[in-house]
């Protein structure tokens, strides 16, 4: 017979049999939210498409949790200066707060990120069905630092070219380009004074003409570092890249196409302005739409052409949320974050809407998703280029990619107007970029390329 403690160690042991079984079987967001209903979580986030058509569903969240969600909705430059000052003064006034490319790196120096992975790892809180693999590796790789997870992606971009179908039929083009060779052919062919062949950002920054000229940066061969960090950002590649990207615009580029944005860009492209830019894929929301648009059903996209020899690099750009280090309510918080990144709210915001930009492969990659988005063929080519890049086209794994993207961003435009050769300008930024190198401590710390692309 069983002993007293024997059927106590027994009973224990089916007791947690039976809480294992009924966690992985029975997990749900009701149960795991009881104790935090009541709870309001305050989230401060930007205006954004996707945000809008996700809108409509967070009321079904604090319904099903008891859980209130209170946004703070602003535009995107007033939110970044009032959500750095909050995280700087240690307010704890937020559960979420928005993240992106351009942030990551700065707010995981500065520890105002809480990591995830205990989240992840806690049966109470984790859906088992959540599938975090689900996520682009070109979108989930942005919030990461050596294994910690710091922020979920809810949408991904990345750079294509986008060009009028009836143009290129009127000049008897077969096709987009698909070699730089190509671009410059196309385009020499295509351009005319009333509707200029090509436009990319050419306004100085990390997220404007940098944005653009990382692509040939890497098309032709080049690197930002080599694998000890070192910058290589004057080598032959990179000069032939920057003399490449700014001969385009000065040859087929619109009027005053030195200080162009990528909302100059969209809308240029939309009253038939133009017949062709390389930009973000979500520029082209709205080209089918006859209230805003001269060029309904005229247009395609392609993936940017790159040399046969080159990496195929076109620039991604995620946006996300993080929970706030010190956030009061970081597990409710948990709950609604995962809720909001999930594979049903991607779906939602892909066929209940427009939700072009999402980051699941589950639902980009379904037959019924590439169906709704064949059109222009902004399926096939948005998801080709997506599987392709990578998540560090540019360096925004280092904080100081900031000041380094905005003064690269002036030296390219000095050479774009005339004010100095391609060779000078990134002597000049290759020299600044060693020395916020060695400021920052990389090569004292002996630390190595995390991009292995190329190497």
């Amino acid at each position: 017979m069983l002993g007293r403690k024997s059927w106590l160690l027994l009973s224990m042991v089916m007791l947690f049999s039976v809480i294992g079984v009924s966690q992985a079987m029975g997990w749900s967001l009701k149960e795991a939210a009881k104790p935090y209903k009541g709870t309001t979580i305050h989230m401060l986030i930007n205006h954004h498409r996707m945000y809008e058509y996700s809108l409509p569903y967070i009321p079904e969240f604090e319904k099903e949790t008891g859980i209130k969600v209170e946004v703070e909705l602003l535009t995107r430059r007033t939110m970044n200066t009032k959500q750095e000052f909050e995280l700087g003064s240690n307010t704890a006034a937020y559960d979420l707060m928005h993240t992106s490319t351009s942030k990551s790196a700065r707010y995981l120096r500065a520890k105002w990120c809480a990591p995830l992975n205990d989240y992840m790892n806690d049966p109470r809180l984790a859906d088992p069905d959540y599938d975090y693999e689900d996520i682009l590796g070109s979108a989930r790789g942005i919030f990461v630092q050596d294994g910690v997870i710091y922020g979920f992606p809810w949408s991904i971009e990345a750079n294509v070219y986008a060009y009028r179908t009836d143009v290129f039929e009127e000049h008897g083009i077969a096709g987009p380009p698909k070699t730089y060779e190509d671009l410059e052919n196309i385009s020499k062919k295509i351009h005319t004074a009333e509707i200029p062949a090509i436009s990319m950002r050419a306004g100085p920054g990390n997220t404007l003409n940098v944005f653009i000229w990382s692509g040939f940066l890497w098309g032709f061969g080049g690197r930002w570092f080599d694998e000890d960090l070192n910058p290589v950002l004057n080598s032959e590649a990179a000069i032939r890249a920057t003399e490449f990207y700014c001969n385009l615009l000065r040859n087929w580029g619109p009027k005053g196409y030195s200080t162009y944005i990528h909302y100059d860009i969209r809308n240029d492209f939309q009253v038939g302005k133009l017949a062709s830019f390389i930009d973000a894929d979500g520029l082209t929301i709205g080209s089918n739409d006859p209230k805003i648009s001269k060029i309904v059903d005229k247009w395609a996209i392609a993936p940017i052409p790159v040399p046969p020899d080159g990496i195929f690099a076109p620039t991604p750009y995620a946006h996300g949320m993080f929970i706030p280090y010190d956030a009061p309510n970081k597990e409710a918080a948990f709950l609604f974050m995962q809720w909001y990144t999930s594979k049903e709210m991607e779906r939602h915001r892909a066929f209940d809407h427009q939700g072009c930009i999402g980051f699941r492969k589950s639902v980009r990659f379904t037959p019924e998703w590439i169906e709704k988005y064949s059109v222009n063929n902004y399926a096939e080519a948005d998801n080709y280029s997506l599987e392709h890049t990578f998540a560090f086209v540019r360096p925004v794994w280092l904080p100081e990619f900031l000041e380094i993207g905005d003064r690269l961003g002036i030296a390219i435009q000095e050479v774009l107007i005339g004010e100095r050769t391609a060779k000078e300008a990134l002597d000049e930024i290759n020299e600044d970029t060693y020395l916020f190198m060695e400021l920052g401590g990389y090569y004292k710390a002996g630390m190595k390329n995390p991009n292995k692309v190329g190497l």
